[in-house]
């Protein structure tokens, strides 16, 4: 393995507060002078991430895929405020019905006729306001629908409004996005999860939506699908069409696929899967893999005894016992039902010891890559730089900014090396033997919410910025400070920590989906489950999620 730290110099000390000021001021952002020394923090703990993805792996060379820009003609579509706006999940409503056109592509003409369907704030809808959780993009509107939204009107849907998502969908909590914090729909004092946050809490609820249309890099749609209780999955990668979508980090970027059952998500894949011509994603997989993984939803049975399934060892990492013992004993009952129940053993376990380093150099590639594609974005494709009002993504970019050209590079080649390594891993270590990984989507329960952050630009984020707040509990046990808002460490800390497993997947392409298995504080908390599967397994990890979700019940709504 070669190595090329004498090449590359990764800083070892954080820049001084004077330096950081300057760098942030380069980037767009005023930081405030009390909330240097907590940026300069978490800055020096990205740098030493960055120092220990140096030591994992060597560098090779990879090609880069060009999007195309997508044409579109602005089309004028109604929209409106939502009004009420429980837990803050709208953005915007309206009601868009779809063409009913017929398609080769579809099962039938219209598979998704009476369906709602919410989509998030990063996915293009024309004519619809598109802020990606942030109020810096109010006046952002799209001219063209993104290609997973004009297949679903194609099919017949009804798209009912712009879901709320964390900002440049940066946190995998729900308290960083616009118009406000997202509450869990069985416990307004707790997080929904994120990034896709208000698309979860909407299904959970299930009075206003029957799909949605959600993003995944690192675990957006199956985060709040588990801490919510609904199903939520991230494809192969390349699978669906990504044109449209605000990016961020082409490596990673995955449209997302929620409902609050399997078989729904299965008749949303079946319209959604299959190459569009312009996403520069497809362009790197092979055409046939494309079309054979096409879906047909009428082809579920869910089946559980021709299925071979291992539990991840590492995907336990005993953060909250209560989670663990409910997804063994979910395990359990799966792995009886299947192809190698009915012996005296248990579910078979396998090791992948680079999964539990994975989300180090993934959280690295996500970014450094993202950082870079975005500096060189072109209109259409992806946001511009832009400053933030939250420590979730400012303090990212300003740890990458410490980095000189070339240093840069060198990480993210290593990260993308590693990526591919941990492909293997998954691949050689079970996927020659077992169809199907288990695991815990996420290692707890949803935290507490925390309370309202002071942003960069002197505002209280998390404020309703106009729009009703909904209901959320000012229970903020273990964060805030006297003053009553939280810090920036703590408002950091609450964004992430929680995708340990979700991650990793998205940077080697499998696909993944997580189901309810179980709940937790006397039955009140959901539990997810995740399904891996082989690249391009997607519709037999569909039919195994639909036999599981039918032994083992979904959860309530609220």
């Amino acid at each position: 393995m070669r190595r090329f730290s004498q090449q590359f110099r990764i800083p070892t000390e954080a820049p001084s507060l004077e330096q950081l000021s300057a760098t942030a001021r380069a980037l767009g952002l005023e930081l405030p002078s009390n909330q240097l020394t907590d940026y300069r923090a978490l800055v020096r703990s990205f740098l030493a991430a960055f120092r220990q993805v140096d030591d994992m792996a060597s560098k090779e060379d990879y090609g880069t895929a060009i999007l195309r820009k997508m044409d579109g003609i602005r089309l004028i579509r109604k929209f409106w405020k939502p009004e009420p706006n429980p837990g803050n999940a709208w953005v915007t409503r309206c009601e868009i019905s779809g063409s009913l056109l017929s398609s080769s592509r579809l099962e039938s003409p219209s598979p998704l006729a009476g369906k709602r369907v919410a989509v998030k704030d990063c996915i293009s809808v024309a004519g619809l306001p598109m802020t990606c959780g942030s109020e810096l993009l109010l006046a952002n509107v799209p001219d063209s629908d993104a290609t997973v939204v004009s297949r679903v009107l194609q099919a017949g849907a009804t798209i009912v409004g712009k879901a709320t998502c964390e900002e440049f969908c940066f946190s995998g909590g729900s308290h960083t996005g616009y118009p406000g914090p997202v509450s869990n729909p069985h416990d307004p004092d707790r997080t929904a999860g994120g990034s896709s946050s208000g698309c979860a809490r909407l299904l959970a609820v299930g009075d206003e939506v029957d799909l949605a249309l959600a993003t995944d890099q690192g675990g957006s749609a199956r985060t709040p699908a588990a801490w919510c209780g609904v199903v939520g999955l991230k494809p192969s990668y390349g699978l669906v069409p990504y044109t449209g979508t605000v990016s961020m980090c082409r490596r990673l970027d995955h449209i997302g696929l929620m409902a609050r059952t399997v078989a729904e998500v299965g008749q949303l894949l079946a319209v959604l899967a299959g190459p569009d011509g312009l996403d520069g994603r497809q362009l790197t997989v092979d055409e046939s893999e494309l079309l054979k993984s096409s879906p047909k939803a009428s082809l579920l049975n869910g089946d559980l005894r021709k299925y071979r399934f291992a539990l991840l060892a590492e995907g336990f990492v005993g953060k909250d016992a209560e989670v663990d013992a409910a997804v063994r004993s979910a395990v359990d009952r799966i792995f009886q039902a299947s192809d190698g129940g009915g012996g005296d053993g248990g579910c078979p376990v396998v090791s992948v010891p680079r999964h539990r380093r994975a989300h180090r150099f993934v959280s690295c590639l996500s970014l450094l890559k993202g950082f870079e594609e975005r500096r060189a974005s072109t209109p259409g494709q992806q946001l511009p730089h832009l400053p933030s009002l939250w420590p979730t993504s400012s303090a990212g970019s300003l740890a990458a900014a410490t980095l000189d050209a070339d240093c840069h590079r060198h990480l993210v080649d290593i990260c993308v090396d590693l990526a591919d390594r941990l492909r293997r891993d998954y691949d050689c270590a079970a996927f020659k033997q077992f169809d199907f990984l288990l695991m815990p989507t996420l290692p707890y329960r949803p935290p507490v919410l925390p309370p309202p952050f002071k942003s960069v630009s002197g505002n209280t984020s998390g404020a309703t910025s106009g729009f009703d707040s909904g209901s959320v509990s000012g229970s903020t046990s273990g964060f805030g400070s006297a003053s009553g808002s939280a810090s920036v460490g703590e408002t950091f800390a609450a964004a992430f920590g929680m995708m340990g497993n979700t991650q990793p997947f998205c940077a080697t392409g499998h696909p993944a989906v997580s189901v309810n298995c179980g709940s937790v504080a006397n039955g009140a908390l959901p539990v997810g489950l995740m399904l891996v599967a082989r690249r391009w397994d997607d519709w037999r990890l569909l039919d195994a999620a639909l036999g599981v979700e039918r032994l083992l019940g979904r959860f309530a709504a609220p």
